[in-house]
């Protein structure tokens, strides 16, 4: 999500940012011990699931991709697919 939607006076709602990393962990189903984890400890197919989940956040009314399944597995690129 974007800063400015978590902020308010340059201070950072973290409750919100938590409520929103812990949707899209449940609405794309990223495979994470903790919604703490960092990102690039995460498989490709994960890590690619976040990125689209960050886009998918700002609500877009169109979302282009550019090959967003390359370089993953087959599991992961159904579960992008279907989104």
């Amino acid at each position: 999500a974007s800063l400015e939607r978590l902020s308010k006076f340059g201070i950072v709602n973290h409750a919100a940012e938590k409520d929103i990393a812990q949707r899209q962990i449940d609405a794309l189903s990223i495979k994470t011990p903790s919604r703490i984890t960092k990102m690039v400890s995460l498989s490709g197919g994960n890590q690619q699931k976040c990125i689209v989940g960050r886009w998918l956040e700002r609500n877009p009314q169109i979302l282009i991709l550019d090959e967003p399944t390359r370089g993953i597995d087959v599991g992961a690129k159904y579960e992008i697919y279907v989104l």
